[in-house]
Parts: structure tokens; C-alpha cells; sequence
């Protein structure tokens, strides 16, 4: 079992990229969609829920990632 610790951190390193890549594309695409600068003509009108989810998941995620490395 002590391989297996040996590979938290790196994980939750890459698990840290990719929070912050969802937090970064659904800021950079509600600030668009906000600006309406994205206009869809036939778009679903959930795509702000969406977006807003998007956002509070990578907040969420890298709280989460915050406090595994706490305890490590």
C-alpha cells in the first residue's frame, strides 16, 4: 500500500491542471456569453446554467484538491 501513496501528489497535481483548465474555459465562455459576444440563434437557453455549473464544479474541485494536499 505504500506505492500507492507514493502517487497522490502527482495525481492530485494533474487533477489541480485540470480544475483550473474547466474553471478557466467556463469564466472565459460565461464572460463572453455575458458581453454577448456569443450569441447563439438557436442555442439552448440552459447554456447559462451550464456555464454557471461548470464554473462551481472547478471551484468545487479545486477546493477539493486544496485540502487532499492538506492531507498529505
Amino acid at each position: 500500500m505504500v506505492e500507492g501513496r507514493d502517487l497522490t501528489g502527482p495525481l492530485l497535481v494533474v487533477n489541480l491542471v485540470v480544475f483550473l483548465i474547466i474553471l478557466g474555459l467556463a469564466g472565459w465562455s460565461l464572460d463572453k456569453y455575458i458581453d454577448d459576444e456569443q450569441t447563439h440563434p438557436r442555442g439552448n437557453p440552459s447554456t447559462n446554467f451550464m456555464l454557471m455549473f461548470a464554473h462551481l464544479s472547478g471551484v468545487l474541485g479545486i477546493c477539493s484538491v486544496l485540502s487532499g494536499f492538506a492531507h498529505l
